[in-house]
């Protein structure tokens, strides 16, 4: 059992008639995003989960919800009411 949910790769043009990466274009920030948290080392920064427990249902990567939280506060979005 993999320790990680694993994300299909973006370069797969099977569902879409275009790669996902198309839809966005250079100017967006997503991309700037993308490469600084890839660049981290969140083990060392404190976030927990970065070895994840061997029962249950796998985790999802720390920066990849990393990424989508970023994003989120970037475009004024919220996932959670404070």
């Amino acid at each position: 059992m993999k320790r990680f949910v694993e994300g299909a790769d973006r370069s797969l043009s099977i569902l879409f008639p275009k790669q996902p990466d198309d839809y966005t274009d250079e100017a967006n920030p997503v991309w700037l995003i993308d490469v600084v948290v890839d660049e981290l080392d969140l083990g060392e920064l404190g976030f927990a989960g970065m070895r994840p427990a061997v029962t249950g249902h796998p985790a999802y990567y720390p920066s990849t919800l990393l990424k989508i939280h970023m994003y989120g506060c970037l475009n004024h979005n919220r996932s959670i009411e404070y």
